[in-house]
């Protein structure tokens, strides 16, 4: 029998001889045996190897942007069109915009107009009201959705909007609530192999704040000049703002350890402890070495199966994460 791990026949052998606890042994039998019984993995002949080569992980993309975020308004819905452009010759794939709309002047032809002559392939619109006229002006955005085959979604949200079920097409929604950056699991192969040595969320990815401001995150501070001073191709050159595009879920604190690394977007801009870029994102509610979500029956925070330091970042305790397992799990 040849155990497919890698393409590795003793690497299963390896592992399992690694592993001090008996019981450890135990537990990835059964691994093992669920995997098979699911046939999620199968047995085949040794001279079969070749016949399923490794998976490459390398990864790469034919631009030198990937993604932007646009932060517009009324007032500076005029400069859109010179960092679409700006874009475009970066040959950015994908164009999120966050609008913000607090009167009756915000040109929606003008933002129609652009988004349909433009060359990304995907366009997501997150629209926040501040008054609550919201409503009535959702035809526009349905109209500017059927001109633009390239918007995917429009979010709209406000203190007085209700999400509507039956009325709306479905790549409109509408809520009470903010809209925030999307936190859902990424399955897929470019997803996969990017993760193994770029950061999910920051690789190539450019965001211009609406003052401006040339930068990774619209949520951090740290700026790399103003669209009115400097392009976007010389914003992305200075030092220090590709950086952020190599740090992966491999380097970080807890991300290391968790079996949702590959698939999960990671934030640098919320974490739990500022000064190390390595730490843990503040908002992740999954704490790995428990397998349990927030809210879950047993659940605790991370903080309790480990400590913080600055020196080391986050040390595991072993000894606390098996007493907690034993306790939520039965396992002895």
């Amino acid at each position: 029998m040849l155990d497919l791990f890698d393409n590795n026949a003793e690497q299963y052998d390896n592992l399992k001889e690694s592993l001090e606890d008996i019981n450890d042994h135990f537990i990835l039998d059964e691994y093992l045996a669920f995997l098979r019984t699911n046939e999620l993995i199968f047995e085949i002949d040794a001279d079969e190897i070749v016949l399923f080569p490794e998976i490459s992980k390398q990864w790469d993309y034919p631009a030198h942007i990937v993604s932007a975020i646009i932060e517009i308004c009324s007032s500076n819905l005029f400069y859109l069109k010179e960092m679409i452009s700006q874009l475009e010759d970066l040959l950015c794939h994908s164009l999120k915009l966050n609008v913000f709309i607090d009167s009756d002047g915000f040109d929606y032809e003008l933002l129609k107009k652009l988004l349909k002559e433009s060359s990304f392939e995907s366009i997501c619109i997150d629209v926040t009201y501040a008054d609550d006229k919201q409503t009535e002006r959702i035809n526009s955005w349905r109209s500017l959705q059927d001109s633009c085959t390239q918007v995917t979604h429009i979010n709209i949200s406000g203190h007085n909007i209700h999400q509507s079920k039956s009325k709306e097409p479905m790549k409109i929604t509408c809520s009470s609530r903010d809209f925030h950056c999307d936190t859902s699991f990424t399955i897929n192969l470019p997803f996969f192999t990017e993760a193994q040595y770029h950061n999910t969320c920051l690789n190539r990815k450019i965001c211009i704040d609406a003052n401006g401001e040339i930068k990774n995150c619209p949520a951090m501070t740290k700026s790399y000049g103003n669209i009115h001073d400097i392009t976007l191709k010389e914003a992305i050159e200075k030092p220090g703002f590709k950086d952020l595009w190599f740090i992966c879920k491999d380097q970080i604190d807890v991300c290391k350890d968790c079996e949702f690394r590959y698939m999960c977007s990671d934030c640098r801009c919320f974490i739990k402890d500022p000064s190390n870029i390595y730490s843990q994102p503040a908002k992740c509610n999954y704490n790995p070495y428990i397998c349990l979500w927030e809210g879950q029956e047993g659940y605790v925070p991370v903080e309790e199966c480990g400590t913080y330091s600055r020196e080391t970042g986050f040390v595991p305790d072993k000894k606390r994460i098996k007493e907690l397992n034993r306790k939520i799990w039965g396992e002895e």
